[in-house]
C-alpha cells in the first residue's frame, strides 16, 4: 500500500473521531517517525503495523480499494473478522461469531496444503 495514502486515511479517521495524533501515537504503538517515513514513501506500512492501527481504530482497511469497513464495537468485546483474497484481487470480508470461527478452523484443518500448486 502507498504509505502517503495510508497516512491520509489514518489522519482522516483520527480527525473524524477527534483523536489527537499524540494520543494515537501513545496508545497505538505507532510512532510519529514511522508515520513520517510512510508519508515520505521511504517505507510502506507492514501488515503488522496495519493490523495494530485496525485494532486501535476498530476498522478494517481494504488495501486494494483504499476503503474501510467499520466493525461495530461493544465495550470490552472484539469481533472476529475474516478476509479472503483471491489471486485476481477480489475478496470477501465477514464478521464471524465464535462458533463460525471454530467451524472454519475445523474446515481449514481438513483442506490439503496447496502451496505446491501456487
Amino acid at each position: 500500500m502507498d504509505g502517503l495514502a495510508f497516512v491520509q486515511m489514518i489522519e482522516a479517521e483520527l480527525k473524524k473521531r477527534n483523536i489527537p495524533k499524540e494520543r494515537f501515537y501513545a496508545e497505538s504503538g505507532i510512532s510519529s517517525a514511522t508515520m513520517s517515513q510512510w508519508r515520505k514513501r521511504i517505507y510502506s506500512p507492514s501488515s503488522a503495523a496495519i493490523k495494530k492501527i485496525e485494532d486501535y481504530l476498530g476498522i478494517v482497511f481494504s488495501i486494494e480499494h483504499k476503503e474501510k469497513t467499520p466493525i461495530p464495537q461493544e465495550e470490552g468485546r472484539r469481533h472476529n473478522v475474516i478476509k479472503i483474497v483471491g489471486r485476481n484481487g477480489s475478496y470477501e470480508e465477514r464478521i464471524l461469531t465464535d462458533e463460525q470461527v471454530s467451524a472454519l478452523k475445523v474446515l481449514l484443518s481438513q483442506l490439503p496444503d496447496a502451496s505446491g500448486d501456487l
